[in-house]
């Protein structure tokens, strides 16, 4: 029997968040067939500096590979992209970070003396991560799709970085 819309999906293995945690912050997906299942999609987490595949199936997500989008640092320490969404587009994914000033409830950046981690916060969120999988990532009988970074290039676009992932088998 199909799902209906308003039914609660479980999800089969973990959804990565921060510090190997289970993911509760996902803020984007997007899948590389709008209809139909079972779906390659690809999940991203607002704290992380990955995104995540997945397979959709009908009335169930399976978690799937993590794949590395940015590798920004600051004093030795990883910095989010702070991914806000994801697209898919002529055989492409899209992840973008939410391009603002670092979240600071406790105030406690000073924009004189922080001005560094300041700009390299804003810079790890400003960007634009593309791919293009090599291979629908449906194969496997275990639903989890293998790919691998093989190498990457970025570009300044005015003040978004643009990186572009090559995945292959």
């Amino acid at each position: 029997m199909p799902s209906s819309r308003y039914e609660t999906w479980p999800v089969r293995g973990k959804l990565q968040g921060k510090n190997g945690k289970k993911s509760k912050d996902v803020s984007g997906i997007a899948c590389a067939t709008a209809y139909g299942f079972p779906r390659a999609c690809l999940v991203i987490d607002d704290n992380m500096q990955e995104a995540q595949f997945v397979t959709v199936k009908d009335g169930e997500i399976v978690a799937g590979d993590v794949i590395p989008l940015i590798d920004n640092s600051f004093e030795g320490k990883p910095l989010e992209l702070d991914g806000e969404g994801v697209a898919y587009a002529d055989g492409f994914f899209y992840v973008i970070g939410s391009h603002g000033h670092p979240r600071d409830s406790n105030h406690r950046l000073d924009p004189d003396k922080d001005a560094a981690r300041i700009a390299a916060q804003i810079a790890a969120s400003s960007q634009i991560v593309r791919f293009r999988m090599a291979r629908a990532p449906l194969g496997r009988s275990s639903g989890q799709q293998n790919f691998a970074r093989s190498s990457r290039s970025s570009r300044t676009l005015g003040a978004i970085e643009t990186r572009d992932l090559k995945i292959m088998d």
